[in-house]
């Protein structure tokens, strides 16, 4: 797994092994990228891939605060702390004016942190990209991001939207009012609160129809707890396993990250744990780092 922190991240091997890289970089943000690649924001205005050499290279630089990523089949797209979007081109970003003229923009509101697109992604398939704007509600687009649709209320308070890596039809949000979860490619949302102690949620990962999500009593939490679902339907239960009821400092957004049965999680307080793989507990793999941004889960043998 990877820990993004304002210091570069750090790599946690299986084996035990522990690496850091990008020291004096900040690294706020992982996603799969075109072509088994990953990419990375990178000091908060520059977009970084990581290929096949094994090599760190900038792949766009921006005049943007850039917070956000997603690939939809070869472009990268990024949300920025303005409430813009924009795409990766030609080693630099293209505004996607679209985005400005979504419809419902006017009702977006700050609370807390300025407006922003928190979180962004696509569909298995590339098809459809998905912009979470805090606060402003979920947006989809089908036609790369040449056209916006809202598909909620701006208030339900979204923190991170996350789609199946296998069902190009279903998503997931993570919200102040509980998990959102949709079967129609985020057309419609299905509210779900069973289970959870309280609904106010930021982290959510998807690993096949395992579900992951984070709840805490409210924005200004000091503790947050994991929770284990499905895809589909039904509540939510405790991640158990080994893994605290509750974990010192909030589980926020892109600190829950989810492949091929492994499991990591992390918080603002820098707590971070894992789970190896689905037949295992939770290993407690490090406390009190500072800064962490993110975590991401990634392929055997890389890294």
């Amino acid at each position: 797994m990877l820990l993004g922190t304002h210091d570069g991240y750090r790599t946690f091997r299986s084996s035990g092994a522990e690496d850091t890289a990008l020291a004096g970089r900040s690294v706020d943000a992982f996603t799969p990228g075109p072509a088994d690649t990953w990419v990375a924001i990178v000091d908060g205005s520059e977009v970084w891939s990581y290929g096949a050499d094994e090599q760190w290279s900038v792949l766009a630089r921006s005049e943007h605060v850039l917070v956000s990523l997603a690939a939809a089949g070869d472009v990268v797209f990024a949300g920025t702390g303005e409430a813009r979007m924009v795409r990766c081109v030609g080693g630099g970003v293209e505004p996607l004016d679209a985005f400005d003229a979504a419809p419902g923009r006017d009702e977006w509101h700050q609370v807390g942190a300025p407006i922003e697109v928190r979180s962004l992604t696509a569909s298995c398939d590339g098809a459809v990209v998905y912009a979470n704007v805090h606060v402003g509600g979920v947006l989809r687009s089908s036609d790369g991001g040449q056209s916006w649709a809202p598909t909620m209320p701006v208030d339900n308070d979204v923190h991170q939207v996350v789609a199946h890596p296998d069902r190009p039809e279903v998503v997931a949000a993570a919200a102040a009012i509980g998990l959102l979860r949709s079967h129609d490619a985020g057309r419609t949302w299905a509210l779900e609160t069973g289970g959870l102690p309280s609904t106010y949620s930021r982290g959510l990962a998807l690993d096949g129809d395992d579900l992951w999500l984070s709840a805490a009593s409210g924005p200004m939490a000091r503790h947050a707890s994991l929770f284990h679902g499905d895809a589909d339907a039904g509540g939510l239960a405790a991640a158990g396993d080994g893994l605290p009821e509750q974990l010192d400092g909030m589980i926020d957004t892109r600190f829950v990250a989810a492949r091929d049965g492994r499991v990591a999680v992390a918080t603002r307080a820098g707590e971070v744990w894992a789970r190896p793989d689905a037949s295992s507990g939770w290993e407690h793999l490090a406390t009190g780092i500072a800064g962490a941004t993110c975590v991401a889960v990634t392929g055997t043998g890389r890294w």
